[in-house]
C-alpha cells in the first residue's frame, strides 16, 4: 500500500501527538476497526481506523483515494 501526506501535516502530527507519519505503512489494517467519519462535512469520505503498530495501538484518520494512500492524521491513544 502506498501512502502519501502533506508535509505540514506530519510536522504538526508529530509535534502534537508526538507519532511520525513515516510508520504509517506498518499499520495493521487487516485487523484494524474501520469506520465512516461522518461527524461533520469533510467533503470527502473520511476514515477512522483502529489497530496495531508493532505492539502499539494507533488511531489514524485518512481518506482512501485510489492510489496512493492519503494520511491526514496518526495518534496512539
Amino acid at each position: 500500500m502506498l501512502f502519501e501526506w502533506d508535509e505540514n501535516k506530519a510536522k504538526t502530527n508529530k509535534s502534537r501527538h508526538g507519532v511520525d507519519f513515516v510508520i504509517a505503512p506498518s499499520f495493521d489494517f487487516a485487523n484494524a476497526l474501520v469506520r465512516l467519519d461522518d461527524s461533520q462535512d469533510f467533503g470527502e469520505d473520511r476514515l477512522v481506523a483502529i489497530g496495531l503498530i508493532g505492539a502499539g495501538v494507533y488511531v489514524m484518520v485518512y481518506v482512501e483515494p485510489t492510489t496512493p494512500f492519503a494520511l491526514s492524521r496518526c495518534v496512539r491513544p
